[in-house]
C-alpha cells in the first residue's frame, strides 16, 4: 500500500491528492454511468453502428486535369490536411461563415454573444476563404513533389452497387484554380 501512487501523492501533497483522486473517481464513475465527461475516454467514436447510406459525397481532385488518387497516394495524416479543410471551405462557402461559430451558434444559441468575443478572433472569416485555393495547390504540390498550372476539386456524390463497385450519380464543382 505504502508504494502506490496515491499513497505517494497523498504523503507529497494532500491537496494534489484531493485534486487527482477525485478527478480520476469521478471519471470513472461518470463511465461506468454511460456518460462520456472528459476529452480522453469518446468511446462511442468507435463502437458505433454505421448504417449503409443510399449514397456518399467524396472529394475528386484533378491536377492538371488528370485524377489524383489522393486516397491511396498519401499517408492519413496528409489525406487529413486535404479533406479537412476542404470541408471547412465548403462549410464556409454553403453556410456564409467558419464551421467553428456555426457549431457554436447552434449549440449555445442566445448565449454565443458570451464566447463571440473570444470565439470571433480565432476562426475564419468568409474573406480568408478566399485563400484556401492557392493554399490547397501549394499543399498538393508540397505533398505530391511536382508543380501543376490548374486544380480542380469536385464533389462527388457516390453510390455502391450490389457488385461492391462504385457508380457516381452526381458531380459538382467546388473549386476550380489555375496559375
Amino acid at each position: 500500500m505504502r508504494n502506490t501512487y496515491f499513497y505517494r501523492l497523498y504523503q507529497h501533497s494532500k491537496c494534489l491528492f484531493i485534486l487527482i483522486f477525485g478527478f480520476t473517481a469521478l471519471t470513472i464513475f461518470f463511465n461506468l454511468m454511460g456518460d462520456e465527461v472528459t476529452p480522453f475516454f469518446v468511446w462511442g467514436m468507435f463502437s458505433e453502428v454505421k448504417t449503409p447510406q443510399e449514397s456518399y459525397e467524396v472529394y475528386e481532385i484533378k491536377l492538371d486535369g488528370a485524377h489524383y488518387d489522393y486516397t491511396n497516394l498519401l499517408t492519413d495524416p496528409n489525406r487529413f490536411y486535404i479533406t479537412g479543410p476542404l470541408n471547412m471551405y465548403r462549410s464556409m462557402q454553403t453556410k456564409g461563415e467558419a464551421a467553428t461559430r456555426v457549431f457554436f451558434k447552434e449549440k449555445l444559441g442566445e448565449n454565443y454573444s458570451l464566447v463571440a468575443p473570444f470565439l470571433e478572433p480565432i476562426t475564419n472569416e468568409l474573406s480568408d476563404a478566399a485563400a484556401f485555393p492557392a493554399w490547397l495547390k501549394r499543399y498538393l504540390e508540397q505533398s505530391t513533389n511536382r508543380t501543376f498550372q490548374r486544380l480542380e476539386v469536385n464533389i462527388l456524390q457516390v453510390h455502391y452497387l450490389e457488385d461492391g463497385h462504385v457508380e457516381i450519380l452526381n458531380s459538382k464543382p467546388l473549386i476550380r484554380y489555375e496559375t
